[in-house]
Protein backbone atom coordinates (compact mmCIF):
# COMPACT_ATOMS: atom_id res chain seq x y z
CA UNK A 1 0.00 0.00 0.00
CA UNK A 2 2.81 2.12 1.04
CA UNK A 3 4.60 1.46 -2.67
CA UNK A 4 1.20 2.70 -4.49
CA UNK A 5 0.86 5.90 -2.60
CA UNK A 6 4.79 6.37 -3.47
CA UNK A 7 3.98 5.75 -6.86
CA UNK A 8 0.70 7.49 -7.15
CA UNK A 9 2.70 11.14 -5.43
CA UNK A 10 5.86 11.17 -7.65
CA UNK A 11 3.48 10.71 -10.81
CA UNK A 12 1.37 12.95 -9.52
CA UNK A 13 4.27 15.65 -8.20
CA UNK A 14 5.58 14.63 -12.09
CA UNK A 15 2.41 16.13 -13.39
CA UNK A 16 1.90 18.96 -11.53
CA UNK A 17 5.78 20.19 -12.53
CA UNK A 18 4.95 19.39 -16.00
CA UNK A 19 1.78 21.55 -16.43
CA UNK A 20 3.36 24.01 -14.25
CA UNK A 21 6.16 24.68 -17.07
CA UNK A 22 3.72 24.56 -19.66
CA UNK A 23 1.21 26.69 -17.91
CA UNK A 24 3.33 29.53 -16.95
CA UNK A 25 6.24 28.99 -19.77
CA UNK A 26 6.86 32.84 -19.91
CA UNK A 27 8.09 32.58 -16.25
CA UNK A 28 10.70 30.11 -17.29
CA UNK A 29 14.23 31.03 -16.40
CA UNK A 30 16.60 31.92 -19.69
CA UNK A 31 19.66 31.60 -18.79
CA UNK A 32 22.03 28.81 -17.19
CA UNK A 33 22.60 30.31 -13.96
CA UNK A 34 19.10 31.34 -13.27
CA UNK A 35 18.46 27.48 -14.00
CA UNK A 36 20.94 26.00 -12.22
CA UNK A 37 20.44 28.39 -8.82
CA UNK A 38 16.98 27.40 -8.72
CA UNK A 39 18.34 23.89 -8.74
CA UNK A 40 20.46 25.02 -5.84
CA UNK A 41 17.29 26.33 -4.28
CA UNK A 42 14.92 23.56 -4.35
CA UNK A 43 18.09 20.95 -3.37
CA UNK A 44 18.51 23.65 -0.09
CA UNK A 45 14.74 23.11 0.88
CA UNK A 46 14.57 19.75 0.37
CA UNK A 47 17.47 19.16 2.45
CA UNK A 48 17.06 21.70 5.12
CA UNK A 49 12.86 22.59 4.97
CA UNK A 50 10.94 19.38 4.10
CA UNK A 51 12.71 17.10 7.54
CA UNK A 52 11.66 19.58 10.20
CA UNK A 53 8.48 20.05 8.27
CA UNK A 54 7.44 16.92 8.08
CA UNK A 55 8.63 15.79 11.84
CA UNK A 56 6.77 19.11 12.93
CA UNK A 57 3.44 17.95 11.36
CA UNK A 58 3.44 13.98 12.19
CA UNK A 59 4.85 14.78 15.78
CA UNK A 60 1.04 17.17 15.86
CA UNK A 61 -0.48 14.01 14.48
CA UNK A 62 -1.09 15.81 10.79
CA UNK A 63 1.00 13.26 8.25
CA UNK A 64 -1.34 13.90 5.93
CA UNK A 65 -1.06 17.86 5.87
CA UNK A 66 3.06 17.60 6.05
CA UNK A 67 2.99 15.32 2.80
CA UNK A 68 0.38 18.13 1.08
CA UNK A 69 1.96 20.87 2.61
CA UNK A 70 5.66 20.47 2.76
CA UNK A 71 6.15 17.39 0.77
CA UNK A 72 4.48 17.96 -2.42
CA UNK A 73 4.90 21.30 -2.73
CA UNK A 74 9.17 20.70 -2.38
CA UNK A 75 8.81 18.02 -4.76
CA UNK A 76 7.24 19.86 -7.51
CA UNK A 77 9.71 22.41 -7.06
CA UNK A 78 12.88 20.24 -7.16
CA UNK A 79 11.31 18.42 -10.34
CA UNK A 80 10.15 22.28 -11.51
CA UNK A 81 14.02 23.10 -11.30
CA UNK A 82 15.29 20.19 -13.05
CA UNK A 83 12.71 20.78 -16.28
CA UNK A 84 13.99 24.65 -16.43
CA UNK A 85 17.46 23.20 -16.33
CA UNK A 86 17.28 20.64 -18.85
CA UNK A 87 15.22 23.02 -20.99
CA UNK A 88 18.15 25.56 -21.06
CA UNK A 89 20.97 23.08 -21.64
CA UNK A 90 18.55 21.44 -24.35
CA UNK A 91 18.07 25.71 -25.99
CA UNK A 92 22.03 26.32 -25.99
CA UNK A 93 23.19 22.75 -27.36
CA UNK A 94 20.18 23.17 -30.22
CA UNK A 95 21.69 27.06 -30.70
CA UNK A 96 25.44 25.65 -30.32
CA UNK A 97 25.67 27.93 -27.32
CA UNK A 98 27.65 25.67 -25.24
CA UNK A 99 29.97 23.73 -28.35
CA UNK A 100 33.08 26.19 -27.28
Amino acid sequence: MIALFLFAFGVASTVLALWVDVRFESRRPAEFMTALLNVALAWCTAKFLVGPGMLALAGSGHVLAGVMLVALPATVYCLLSMIWLMRVCAGALSSGGLRN
